[in-house]
């Protein structure tokens, strides 16, 4: 019985790291598509400063609607998910489209 316990830790262990997909490097001389990280810097220093009031919305299947009004955040933890996105890889330069039209968020 016990080996068969370790057969299924040794492919739950290959399973799991078999479905981590490594970052490919950027080209020699190429930039990145879009620095994300640097934009989410720069906007987690000014959200800090102001801390604007938000509202959090919550929908459950068969519930009502539940709201909040959040006066006081932690933007560095709001917005760490998109710090994991990685907009740099080459498979998603496709979906940046650069423009010299500035952002009216951007020059607040």
């Amino acid at each position: 019985m016990s080996s068969y316990r370790i057969i299924g830790l040794f492919a739950l262990l290959c399973g799991v790291t078999a479905c981590e997909r490594p970052i490919p490097p950027l080209a020699e001389g190429k930039e990145p598509a879009y620095d994300l990280t640097g934009y989410l810097q720069e906007q987690t220093a000014r959200l800090q400063q102001e801390q604007p009031p938000v509202l959090k919305s919550v929908i459950t299947k068969g519930q009502p609607t539940e709201t909040a009004q959040m006066e006081e955040m932690d933007w560095e933890k709001e917005l760490a998910i998109f710090q994991e996105v990685d907009l740099s890889r080459p498979a998603c330069a496709i979906f940046i489209k650069r423009s010299a039209i500035p952002c009216p968020m951007a020059a607040r």
